[in-house]
């Protein structure tokens, strides 16, 4: 306390001095030191700094500051489409772009007083990007596209229901195998692994199927070595074994061998 309070002394002799002394341009400047530069009270709480012990020195300055500590961060920057994007990448005051090669950063930096490094993702068309982060290492970042008026949804597909009539015309007294095939949508009835089957000579079997409108369904069907349509695998082709799906349209074909 005691030197403290010489310190103050010090100094209001020296502004009583300085007051009476002509101005500064009619005589030499003499050598400045550190003290000079402060004010009483800043000189006061230097001097009290300066021998306190370092971990008081700290506390007294920044409270709960840590140290900062150096650090690398990579990783990719992509949007939410999964591009690759040329943008500018920032943490903590040091920036790259990321656009050789596109959609890869690798930035050197350092965390603030509070042990953190911010990081933000900026490009063209995109909204921006920011985390804060704990660590350094590998952080991918994902900015969002920015779309003011995004684009209408598809009109919801519609389907109509046609119908096709088998008629079993082998009179051999063996059955007829049989599938319908949408070669649009890569779909077939009754399902991939089963098919239908004519148990009688001359009988006829309707089906109505639904479908996507505008879709072409094809049949194809065999008996021993003989095939019709698309065959019941869907591996041939044919000239008058499909129509185009809307509604109420038909196909009747009379099976012969």
């Amino acid at each position: 306390m005691r030197k403290l309070l010489a310190v103050f002394a010090s100094l209001a002799s020296a502004t009583l001095v300085n007051a009476e002394t002509p101005p500064l341009a009619h005589f030499a400047v003499p050598d400045t030191r550190f003290s000079d530069a402060l004010g009483a009270q800043d000189l006061a709480i230097e001097a009290v700094l300066n021998t306190a012990p370092d971990g008081q020195k700290s506390a007294g300055v920044k409270g709960n500051a840590k140290d900062k500590a150096f650090g690398n961060l990579f990783g990719t920057i992509r949007n939410n489409t999964g591009a690759n994007v040329c943008g500018l990448v920032l943490a903590n005051g040091a920036f790259m772009f990321s656009c050789s090669p596109v959609g890869s950063y690798s930035i050197d930096t350092v965390t603030d007083s509070q042990g953190v490094v911010t990081l933000f993702g900026f490009a063209d068309g995109h909204f921006p990007y920011k985390q804060v982060l704990t660590g350094f290492g590998r952080w991918d970042m994902t900015l969002n596209v920015a779309t003011s008026n995004p684009p209408p949804p598809p009109p919801p597909a519609t389907t109509a229901t046609i119908t096709f009539n088998i008629t079993d015309g082998c009179n051999n007294g063996i059955s007829i195998d049989y599938k319908f095939y949408d070669v649009t949508a890569n779909l077939v009835w009754p399902s991939a692994s089963s098919h239908y089957f004519t148990s009688a000579f001359d009988a006829t079997y309707t089906h109505n199927l639904q479908c996507t409108t505008n879709d072409k369904v094809c049949y194809g069907a065999r008996s021993v070595n003989t095939y019709w349509g698309l065959d019941v695998d869907g591996s041939k082709s044919c000239s008058d074994c499909c129509i185009f799906c809307t509604e109420g349209n038909s196909l009747s074909r009379r099976l012969t061998c």
